[in-house]
């Protein structure tokens, strides 16, 4: 049993100095590199470059702006579409607004102009229609 923790102690110790070796690697490599002000001397920016890069990131912003309002429309498109169904199915299940609904939905001519042929040539009652003489053939 002692080699097995033997083992496990070895690969420990292992894994912590081949740690300390990769940071302390790193940390040098960086050092190697030129700063910012460096890059700046040895490459500087044209007025170009600046132009493709920045058409490119405002291309890139409006994509993104559009997905995200398209995602939105999305959204309330279809919470819009719920409130209607849900509203809707509880204004039908209860019969006078059903009815009302559906006289609305049926009588759609409002204030306009009503042609009433009465009934045997007697004018209907409510008085709000224009009432011809005589009938069309075809229509008796």
């Amino acid at each position: 049993m002692k080699n097995v923790t033997d083992i496990s102690m070895d690969d420990k110790i292992y894994k912590a100095i081949f740690k300390a070796a990769a940071e302390e690697a790193l940390r040098e490599e960086m050092a190697a590199l030129p700063s910012d002000e460096e890059l700046n001397e040895m490459y500087p920016r044209t007025k170009t470059l600046d132009k493709k890069v920045n058409a490119v990131l405002k291309q890139e912003f409006k994509t993104a702006r559009r997905k995200q309002r398209l995602r939105l429309a999305a959204r309330v498109a279809a919470v819009v579409i719920l409130f209607v169904l849900v509203g809707g199915s509880v204004l039908m299940s209860v019969e006078a607004s059903r009815n009302f609904i559906l006289n609305t939905l049926i009588d759609r001519r409002g204030d306009y102009i009503a042609f009433d042929f009465g009934i045997d040539g007697t004018p209907n009652e409510a008085g709000n229609g224009i009432i011809l003489g005589y009938l069309p053939e075809g229509l008796s």
